[in-house]
């Protein structure tokens, strides 16, 4: 009942009640830590505003009922103080390490992630930015390590071949669609999702994603990064997907993976285009 209350303080209207709350209940998980595994796919679930049987539960009001309520000026403030304690509570450090504890959670928070341009622009104009900045602490720690988990059955097999393909599957249809002439807003939120892809694809790909049985996920790696290397001359992509490619590079070692790289490195094209990259890599530095 306790954490309940504090959950619910955190998103709290005023901002400095929201600070306070946060401060506590980040104090508490380091006692209480379990008391924080149940509440992990309700916070996950507020950010993909797919709540709305939820309201109360663990002490969050629902997101997605809030989302139709608005103030005497026409926007959803109210919505985006709830959003900001919810983004809070997923950033602490022990909420972080439980999302990456089973495939499971790890694709529920990659599609998270990856599925939120509907929210920032449900935000009251002067929040959006503020949003973005919010939902970047949730991804932000997940940039600095690897992650990989020994997949002992079948079902973690599969969960993992899904997040696989649902990244992959944005990198190659998302990239049409930023192409287009969208509003300004939409286009941004096009690109922090290509960015965010190509992020996890990095951090999550290991030597049983190359070098195992699934030969189709093996090629669609190597093209959507060859893609991206040849398209995005100096865009934040081109420089996210070499770090993609030095993955790769790092652990493929024989198999069909092998030779698709060396057929593109014979290729005098690709070598200019991969040069001109790593330059203005190094110059960006």
């Amino acid at each position: 009942g306790i954490m309940d209350g504090l959950f619910s303080l955190c998103c709290h209207s005023n901002t400095q009640v929201r600070a306070s709350a946060i401060g506590v209940v980040d104090y508490a998980i380091t006692r209480y830590g379990w008391l924080l595994l149940p509440r992990v796919p309700r916070l996950l679930a507020a950010v993909k505003l797919r709540d709305e049987k939820m309201h109360g539960k663990f002490g969050l009001p629902s997101c997605a009922l809030l989302r139709n309520q608005v103030d005497s000026q026409g926007k959803r403030k109210r919505l985006s103080e709830a959003m900001k304690g919810v983004c809070s509570l997923l950033a602490v450090p022990r909420a972080s390490k439980q999302l990456l504890g089973n495939e499971k959670t790890r694709y529920e928070f990659i599609t998270t992630i990856c599925g939120n341009e509907d929210l920032v622009s449900l935000m009251p104009a002067e929040e959006m930015q503020k949003m973005v900045h919010y939902l970047h602490s949730i991804f932000s720690p997940f940039r600095l390590k690897f992650y990989s988990l020994p997949r002992a059955s079948n079902f973690e097999r599969k969960v993992h071949r899904d997040s696989l393909t649902f990244l992959l599957d944005i990198l190659s249809t998302d990239k049409e669609a930023s192409d287009a002439d969208d509003a300004v807003d939409e286009k941004a939120a096009h690109w922090r999702k290509l960015l965010h892809a190509c992020w996890f694809l990095t951090v999550m790909v290991d030597e049983d994603d190359l070098l195992g049985d699934e030969k189709a996920i093996t090629a669609r790696l190597w093209k959507i990064c060859f893609q991206i290397l040849e398209n995005e001359y100096g865009q934040p992509l081109q420089r996210v997907c070499l770090g993609l490619f030095g993955r790769l590079v790092m652990i493929i070692q024989r198999g069909s993976g092998l030779d698709l790289l060396r057929e593109k490195l014979l290729t005098d094209s690709f070598c200019k285009i991969f040069g001109k990259a790593l330059v203005y890599d190094h110059k960006e530095d």
